[in-house]
């Protein structure tokens, strides 16, 4: 953990130095696909003008063949399509890059929670409160080839006043953390790392890609009243949840869009790429007596005179598609009430992610969750056109935003240097599940 924390440490004062000189690339590594998008942080003066401190030069989303669940598959191919992505987007914005932020799907994410206590030494918050505090968490032993990607403090008590965001400066006598730690495959990190230093691109951030949706498609009053964004990607789909304006939980299923796309392919006996073709077209959630009527060609223009050419219904096709969606939601269900998180109160869902452009699919959401659903639009930043608004680029959108104004964690409290050992065991989620 203190090795660990060390680099991480060292990673956002890189991020602090270079943003404020630098463009940087923003690269989503999905299940399937990767995006990128460059962006370039302004100067103060500028952000009110802008509308944001940033605005976008380019962006370019590609199929990789290197990567499979937004892990690396192939190292030496990934490596040709980070470095075919990275050349392409920067010819598209004219410069050369020399940084990246990156956010990733994969890595099994899996969040806990963390409390400390210690008393304030001076009768006024500091930052060593603070990281006195962090350090007295207990903290959960993770089985090898796992590590803290994440370790954000979501609520500070201060004698018996609780729900502090930010406690420096207020007078008190016993200062409590509640913290939301966020563990992954080391080994899925430790890859990323190994092709982004391939490309001579330096890594300034490095985080999950289900956060940074979520920091891309809920409004200021969803992350602060409550809400679960269901991210769809081709090959997992994941689970965030917000509450209180703070990120309580991330972990996702390895099920997505692909997996419908291979339903179709084998239930009809089509190529992967005809297959997806149907599904974007025509692909659908609710079946109506209209569709009934409504026929799709299935042949491929490689057809003889003696052969038959092939058609179905829409409904037919409808399904194929929903009993697949069907469990997927039903193992979302399950993640949630695993987790203690299966009544938010807001009452609030967000559908994302690219695989989630299925007609009907926030209908079914709905009655599946029994609770408000709606589909999540990226936000509009500055100098974005109108595809950087779809949802394949929800998360590198997010990563702008998280990049230009991170979350305070602990590592910008603690010195790695002090050498405190962190790792005690802790029950998951104790203080969410007493507090939501």
């Amino acid at each position: 953990m203190i090795e660990n924390a060390r680099h991480k440490r060292e990673m956002r004062i890189r991020r602090d130095s270079v943003i404020k000189r630098s463009p940087i690339v923003m690269l989503d590594i999905g299940s399937s696909k990767i995006a990128a998008m460059i962006v370039q942080f302004m100067a103060p003066e500028n952000m009110e003008q802008a509308g944001h401190s940033f605005r976008i030069l380019a962006s370019l989303e590609m199929v990789s063949q290197g990567v499979r669940y937004g892990e690396v598959a192939t190292m030496v191919q990934f490596q040709k399509d980070i470095m075919r992505i990275l050349q392409n987007v920067q010819r598209a914005a004219g410069i050369k890059i020399d940084y990246a932020a990156v956010c990733f799907s994969g890595g099994r994410p899996e969040s806990f929670g963390a409390t400390g206590e210690v008393a304030v030494e001076s009768g006024e918050v500091t930052e060593n409160d603070i990281a006195r505090a962090m350090l007295a968490c207990e903290f959960p032993i993770l089985p090898d080839g796992r590590e803290f990607i994440h370790a954000l403090p979501i609520n500070f008590t201060l004698d018996h006043n609780t729900g502090l965001d930010d406690p420096r400066g207020q007078i008190g006598a016993r200062l409590a953390v509640d913290m939301h730690l966020l563990a992954v495959d080391s080994s899925t990190v430790h890859n990323l790392e190994q092709a982004i230093r391939s490309t001579d691109i330096e890594l300034v951030s490095l985080t999950t890609s289900p956060f940074m949706t979520g920091l891309a498609v809920l409004t200021e009053d969803e992350m602060k009243r409550g809400a679960a964004v269901i991210d769809f990607g081709a090959m997992t789909t994941s689970v965030s949840v917000f509450y209180a304006g703070q990120l309580m939980y991330v972990k996702n299923i390895r099920i997505g869009g692909y997996h419908v796309t291979s339903d179709i392919s084998q239930a009809l006996g089509i190529s992967f790429q005809m297959a997806e073709r149907l599904k974007n077209l025509h692909g659908g959630v609710e079946a109506t007596a209209q569709d009934d009527r409504e026929t799709i060609d299935l042949s491929d223009g490689s057809e003889t005179e003696f052969q038959e050419r092939r058609t179905i219904t829409r409904t037919e096709l409808i399904g194929i598609i929903r009993p697949r969606l069907e469990e997927i939601f039903e193992e979302v269900l399950s993640l949630l009430t695993e987790a203690g998180l299966d009544e938010i109160p807001s009452q609030r869902f967000v559908v994302a992610g690219g695989a989630s452009q299925i007609a009907g699919l926030e209908g079914l959401a709905e009655r599946f969750l029994r609770q408000r659903v709606r589909m999540g639009r990226t936000i509009k930043l500055a100098g974005a056109s109108a595809q950087q608004t779809t949802a394949g680029f929800g998360a590198v959108s997010g990563l702008a935003v998280h990049t230009a104004k991170p979350k305070d964690e602990m590592w910008d409290f603690v010195n790695p240097n002090s050498g405190r050992s962190l790792l005690n065991m802790r029950s998951i989620f104790s203080w969410f599940k007493e507090n939501w």
